[in-house]
């Protein structure tokens, strides 16, 4: 529910929040809007840097003012190294099974241990794939509360960032289903 702002009198330096009956200094109302704004580009950032998943990117995106880096954004660093890490540590025992398949394709016995190896990995990329998709999604519907709870329309910033992350989650659940399968 938006709120109307209403000046007290000639020259005042307080306005009235319709509704609640409250004369509130307009400094302090200028420093909750800035602090609104601020939250709003935090917010953008862990979506921007969710959709860094490769080195040279990541390092890019990481590179912003401290003002838009918070506890929320280093999560998503934390989430999207852990998936880095695991994509090249698949891509390196893929490479070694080729290899190992290449070279010893009539023997049964040591295949069989690297296909476990194999889909322990998998199952291990599976599970850290997954969890990151929640932390996204809850991370994305604390940024929808918070929009709805601050009376704010879901502005440009707000869509942007929903947009980002909705394409951050869609990619991780597409990637559980291809090491599924």
């Amino acid at each position: 529910m938006k709120r109307n702002v209403l000046m007290r009198g000639n020259s005042s330096d307080t306005v009235m929040i319709e509704g609640l009956g409250l004369y509130v200094p307009m400094s302090q109302m200028r420093l909750l809007q800035a602090e609104v704004e601020r939250l709003q580009l935090q917010l953008a950032a862990c979506g921007v840097v969710a959709m860094a998943n490769t080195p040279d990117s990541a390092a890019r995106q990481r590179d912003m003012h401290p003002d838009y880096m918070s506890a929320s954004c280093q999560d998503v660093i934390r989430a999207v190294d852990r998936e880095m890490a695991l994509r090249e540590e698949r891509d390196q025992l893929k490479a070694i099974l080729q290899q190992f398949m290449s070279l010893n394709q009539h023997d049964r016995d040591l295949p069989l241990e690297l296909f476990a190896i194999q889909r322990s990995v998998s199952a291990k990329a599976v599970s850290l794939a997954s969890h990151d998709a929640e932390v996204i999604e809850r991370l994305k519907n604390k940024l929808l509360e918070f929009a709805k709870k601050s009376h704010m329309h879901r502005g440009p910033g707000i869509e942007f960032a929903v947009d980002l992350m909705d394409d951050r989650i869609d990619q991780l659940r597409h990637q559980v289903k291809e090491v599924k399968s």
